[in-house]
């Protein structure tokens, strides 16, 4: 006589107690996105601080970019005295050591004299 594995409490199938590979590939599906979430936080939060090293705040530029540029732009010539000064006006600031910039006289053209006949 044959004995049948149910009439000793054994299920009817072959693999009734372990994890089915549908489960196995639902589990490494899973794992697989979470490593990728991981990776996402973990880079979002280096440039972040790389951003913060490099005087960017999280919204944009710093204070004191825009007055940089401002200066040097009139320190090279590439505004007038009176762009310059409305450009510090508009971004709210004093020009540097509170007083403005002296005034550039207009080039004088030199005279032609009278030729005499």
């Amino acid at each position: 006589m044959m004995r049948h594995p149910e009439t000793f409490g054994y299920g009817s199938g072959m693999h009734d107690g372990g994890t089915s590979s549908l489960e196995w590939a639902i589990l490494g599906i899973v794992i697989a996105i979470l490593v990728v979430v991981l990776l996402l936080l973990v880079d979002h939060c280096r440039q972040r601080r790389r951003h913060r090293r490099q005087g960017w705040s999280h919204h944009g530029a710093s204070s004191d970019e825009p007055l940089a540029i401002v200066r040097s732009r009139y320190a090279r010539g590439e505004m007038t005295r009176d762009e310059y000064l409305q450009s510090l006006g508009d971004l709210g600031a004093a020009p540097e050591g509170g007083e403005t910039p002296p005034a550039t006289e207009p080039e004088k053209k030199p005279r032609r004299r009278r030729e005499r006949s």
